[in-house]
């Protein structure tokens, strides 16, 4: 009998696992959550601060059926660690705060907070289009370079 409930308990935990992707990991304590993009580290603090200035979200968003979105771009980026905050709890729609955005020459640049519909932040991420070639694309041609999507990388903040 003991087997049989240690089984069980064991497929359970398994089962529970198993629904979170190679490049998601499961939530923390808000205060401890940090994004590390490009040698840019953004805390608490800072994530606090852009969600007041801008004091609404985006009108971005996916729903969760459509996560797949992001399992395409942790490819993309040949990811197979921890890059999203998830977890099987009621999440249904995935909100996309726009905070900065960087003109280059090279292309323009966007960071995204992503939001679940708790307000629990879940990633960053940095959506860069190349600019296209002069005389090579015109300018409605479909042609031009398609955006290209990153994760920016996790960090956990630790207290004494």
């Amino acid at each position: 009998m003991r087997y049989c409930i240690m089984a069980l308990i064991l497929r359970c935990v398994s089962f529970s696992t198993a629904k979170l992707e190679s490049y998601q990991t499961p939530h923390i304590p808000e205060e401890l959550k940090t994004f590390n993009c490009d040698g840019k580290v953004y805390d608490y603090n800072d994530i606090q601060f852009k969600r007041v200035y801008r004091a609404r979200y985006s009108v971005y968003y996916l729903e969760d059926s459509d996560m797949t979105r992001f399992g395409d771009i942790a490819r993309a980026q040949g990811i197979n660690t921890g890059v999203m905050y998830h977890d099987e709890s009621t999440t249904t729609k995935y909100h996309f705060l726009s905070f900065y955005f960087a003109p280059e020459s090279t292309g323009d640049m966007e960071y995204f907070f992503v939001y679940d519909d708790q307000s629990r932040a879940c990633a960053m991420i940095i959506r860069s289009t190349g600019r296209p070639i002069p005389g090579k694309y015109r300018s409605d041609s479909s042609e031009q370079p398609a955006p290209k999507y990153r994760f920016c990388q996790l960090q956990q903040q630790f207290t004494d």
